[in-house]
């Protein structure tokens, strides 16, 4: 991607942006990563059944109120940012316009997270246009 970055987390009011991002959506589930030189994010196991493909995402929404909910992608998932693992306490996730003729996938993300070694708490928000990939593994 030639933009210089395609989406951050804000981080208790501090920002770090990512330089790519990339998901995948298989067997009704969305795993989206985003990296930079400072932090990491995972978005893993999102649960979004009733979507058939990528295109089906655009405007599906996981989070405490959604009627999606039937697993737990809190567990998959967490932010690795200056020697922490920060585990999410709270998520919702929600899938914005996919472009096909770019194969990118907007993906918008808010919660809180906490480590559990340090006691550490965290409130995030953040947005990474994704590439789609086959796998992230």
């Amino acid at each position: 991607m030639s933009e210089d970055h395609v989406g951050y987390v804000e981080l208790n009011g501090r920002i770090v942006r990512f330089p790519e991002a990339r998901c995948c959506f298989k067997d009704g589930q969305l795993d989206a990563e985003a990296e930079s030189s400072k932090c990491r994010l995972m978005l893993y196991g999102i649960p979004f059944r009733d979507a058939k493909d990528v295109a089906g995402l655009s405007g599906k929404v996981f989070g405490p109120d959604s009627e999606t909910v039937r697993s737990d992608p809190i567990a998959e998932g967490g932010i690795e940012i200056k020697g922490m693992w920060l585990c999410y306490t709270s998520l919702t996730v929600k899938c914005g316009t996919f472009d096909a003729g770019a194969g990118l996938l907007t993906v918008v993300f808010e919660g809180k997270a906490v480590d559990a070694e340090t006691g550490f708490r965290a409130t995030l928000d953040g947005m990474v246009r994704c590439r789609v990939v086959e796998s992230l593994w």
